[in-house]
């Protein structure tokens, strides 16, 4: 079983190459460093709650989507996995 981290880094990846971002374009619209991105997405760094709204603005989707409570809304084929 994949955990909590591991699949919620791998959201943020998922919908930053759906939105077509890069790491760096996304670590700079949400005022971090792309180190610490990659971090996030590797599930080697945990992002504060106010990170985690920054990053689902800067996507454009709801908060709910990083934590795979629903798809995004201009994805819907955007497979959500929770780590039950």
């Amino acid at each position: 079983m994949i955990g909590f981290a591991s699949e919620f880094g791998r959201r943020i990846c998922k919908l930053r190459v759906a939105a077509n971002l890069s790491q760096q374009e996304l670590a700079d619209r949400i005022g971090i460093c792309r180190s610490a991105l990659s971090k996030y997405e590797l599930a080697e760094r945990h992002p504060t709650a106010g990170r985690i709204r920054q990053i689902a603005d800067a996507l454009g989707v709801p908060v709910g989507v990083l934590f795979g409570d629903c798809a995004p809304p201009s994805m819907p084929s955007y497979e959500v996995h929770n780590a039950d």
